[in-house]
């Protein structure tokens, strides 16, 4: 689709001058937190107009021509979801710089309104961006933006040489997904108990004095994040007293064991014992025995 340098120049006077643009390049591609990806070979076949955008969600700032931009929020959003489909990071050693690349140059082929940010710069972002994203913590509120940020995360941390740090990631990963779904499962119990709450209060009389309903969701999330540690302490003493068992299951094993050991032992003293008392009568016997044929040879006369 052609773009109107004169609308393109008026813009960027505008920005200039510190007041808010909102360019009609960029509602072809960005409708809320998605932007629509453009491949720069396809850029050129396509001739159907993009989505209209929510004035919520159009940057403030427009990149100058051949300058690049402040990073914004619809930027971040864009790069994410390119290092997601190109993988820069679980590459293989020697890809590393021409996928980095290849995201660069993807984002400098949006059309009509470009990223014009060089591979390092991409780079960067993404690690402050997971940085960021480990500090803030998991949100209650899972959009399309946290769910990338998530596998960015466990893919940045994947990428690690340290084979204690890859366990770490993929156990904080595991984790991470457990605690998330719990979560999402406890806000829509919530959602549907506040739902049925409220519609048996809309059923009765009505009175003015019933709590506010901006109250009945912290209440409710109260009450599922109550549930939850309760799960988790019962849990914990589940497991505890597993280990308990194991534990005492593992000790009288090694006490049979040294038993075994020690009856063992005194079979084969008892044994040896026993045979050097045979051994001590058959040479007594011996000796009785030369005894009474010397006495017979000297009785005979022979000795």
């Amino acid at each position: 689709m052609p773009v109107n340098t004169d609308d393109m120049s008026q813009n960027l006077q505008q920005a200039r001058r510190g007041q808010s643009v909102i360019p009609n390049t960029v509602a072809q591609v960005v409708r809320g937190s998605q932007v629509h990806l453009i491949d720069p070979e396809e850029a050129g076949r396509s001739e159907t107009p993009g989505p209209m955008v929510h004035e919520n969600h159009i940057p403030t700032a427009v990149a100058g021509a051949g300058r690049a931009a402040k990073w914004v929020g619809w930027m971040d959003h864009a790069l994410v979801r390119q290092v997601l489909a190109t993988d820069p990071i679980n590459c293989g050693r020697g890809r590393t710089v021409v996928k980095w690349a290849e995201v660069a140059d993807r984002l400098h082929g949006l059309e009509p309104q470009p990223i014009l940010q060089s591979p390092e710069s991409c780079r960067q972002r993404i690690k402050k961006l997971v940085e960021i994203y480990k500090k803030s913590g998991t949100n209650e509120e899972f959009g399309e933006f946290e769910h990338n940020m998530v596998e960015l995360a466990t893919r940045w941390d994947h990428s690690s040489t340290d084979p204690a740090i890859q366990r770490i990631a993929q156990a904080k990963a595991a984790q991470l997904e457990l605690d998330g779904q719990r979560v999402r499962e406890d806000l829509m119990r919530g959602l549907v108990r506040r739902r049925d709450e409220e519609r048996d209060s809309s059923g009765g009389a009505g009175s003015s004095a019933a709590v506010p309903a901006s109250k009945k969701p912290r209440n409710g999330l109260a009450k599922n994040v109550e549930k939850v540690l309760e799960e988790l302490a019962a849990e914990m003493k589940e497991d505890k007293e597993e280990l308990k068992e194991l534990e005492v299951k593992q000790n009288q094993k090694h006490e049979d064991l040294m038993r075994c050991i020690l009856g063992l032992t005194d079979e084969i003293r008892e044994q040896s014992e026993r045979r050097s008392h045979d051994a001590y009568l058959e040479r007594e016997a011996r000796k009785d025995k030369l005894v009474l044929i010397l006495e017979a040879l000297r009785k005979d006369g022979d000795i």
